[in-house]
């Protein structure tokens, strides 16, 4: 059995199938002329390739900008990392440090008492506590020392980090600013083509709704080819002789078998 996925991809492929061959037809009736329609999309496709123009005009700014904000926020919580790494890193150093003046300050205290030991047991007792402390503070300080180095390292890696963002920083604001220029520039047109388009495309039938749509997803702005001296002018394929009289007649919707554009007679789009 066929799953629902295999059903679209399959009623995908005969969709594709229909509209790029000679012959696919969107028909109302056989005998009426379907000339309107055609025009219709003609002038739809004329908008289009305008709103085309303007989204090229923008380019890939938009997602230049979301890629930019991306890595900003990327970059602040490295640098948030960095900062509560450097912290942990500085609190441990001082619990060393405090924690090695104690032991200095024990070891003192024991330095004087060994002088005043009772036996030898006892004097071994506290030269062995003041050897066990000086260890320690051997063991604390190389820690300490490592810790400088891992801070400086952080900070460094954070001081890169942070020119990084602020180069970005301006960089986000310079294309902000320029898609800002060309919104301000064409967003009144902009509008006002899609208000256009969404009328006309609107007094469409739903069939020629969807195999434009489909059709000018690929073409972008250019999902009709006018029909001239029996070639297709979108690619430059020939037409059979038979069939640039049939596109004349206007009586069917026809597709380039090469391109799968809607084919309209040159005289059509002339008058």
């Amino acid at each position: 059995m066929l799953t629902e996925e295999n059903k679209e991809e399959a009623e995908e492929k005969t969709e594709e199938a229909r509209i790029v061959h000679y012959g696919s037809e969107i028909k109302k009736d056989d005998l009426v002329s379907i000339k309107d329609d055609l025009l219709k999309m003609y002038e739809l496709m004329k908008i289009d390739s305008e709103l085309s123009e303007i989204d090229e005009t923008i380019g890939d700014l938009p997602e230049l900008i979301e890629n930019k904000k991306t890595k900003l926020d990327e970059l602040a919580q490295k640098i948030k990392e960095h900062d509560q790494e450097i912290g942990e890193l500085l609190a441990e150093q001082k619990h060393l440090i405090d924690k090695n003046e104690k032991i200095k300050a024990k070891a003192n205290k024991y330095d004087e008492q060994k002088y005043s030991a009772r036996s030898n047991k006892e004097y071994d007792t506290i030269v062995k506590s003041i050897d066990t402390g000086l260890e320690l503070i051997e063991k604390n300080e190389i820690r300490i020392d490592e810790i400088d180095d891992l801070v400086g390292e952080l900070q460094n890696s954070k001081r890169l980090l942070s020119e990084n963002q602020l180069e970005l920083s301006k960089e986000l604001q310079e294309k902000e600013k320029m898609l800002d220029e060309v919104n301000s520039e064409y967003s009144e047109e902009k509008n006002n083509f899609i208000a256009q388009r969404n009328t006309l495309f609107s007094q469409l039938d739903k069939k020629f709704q969807t195999s434009y749509d489909k059709i000018n997803k690929r073409h972008k702005g250019e999902a009709l080819a006018i029909v001239r001296n029996g070639n297709c002018m979108g690619c430059f394929n020939s037409i059979p002789p038979q069939t640039t009289l049939e596109i004349k007649a206007s009586t069917k919707i026809y597709n380039c078998h090469s391109c799968g554009r809607i084919l309209i007679d040159e005289s059509l789009v002339s008058n």
